[in-house]
């Protein structure tokens, strides 16, 4: 037995017992990410969601309307906006940033990254699509 990332593992297994194993505790571990973008309005939201799970890069939208308040270019803002949490696993991230950007009509759009986890079903869920 070894000591491998916080666990004790039997070495005598196989190597792709041991890249199963590893598999395992990476999914486990790594739980996936939502991704919080916000949108002029829901026309937007949607072509944002609709194009990121045609690509299968996200496995679900939820799109939220919100009141924000913010500077911008020397002035403070007040809009109505819609925010869009998006779900999906963390090795789709730099590919998000980038296809939200090509298509996002905002100059500096917000795109942040939020790592979380969940049930076990619900997690086996997002690493299924």
């Amino acid at each position: 037995m070894n000591y491998y990332n916080n666990q004790f593992v039997d070495t005598s297994l196989s190597t792709s017992d041991v890249d199963n194993v590893d598999k395992l505790f990476l999914t486990r571990a790594m739980g996936f990410i939502v991704i919080y973008i916000t949108h002029k309005n829901e026309k937007e939201a949607k072509k944002v969601a609709h194009h990121l799970l045609t690509k299968k890069l996200i496995v679900c939208a939820n799109l939220y309307p919100i009141k924000s308040l913010y500077w911008w270019k020397g002035e403070i803002q007040k809009d109505n906006e819609v925010v869009s949490l998006i779900k999906t696993k963390k090795e789709n991230w730099e590919r998000i940033k980038s296809e939200v950007k090509k298509i996002h009509p905002y100059e500096v759009p917000c795109i942040m990254k939020l790592d979380v986890s969940a049930n076990k079903d619900y997690e086996d869920w997002i690493q299924s699509v």
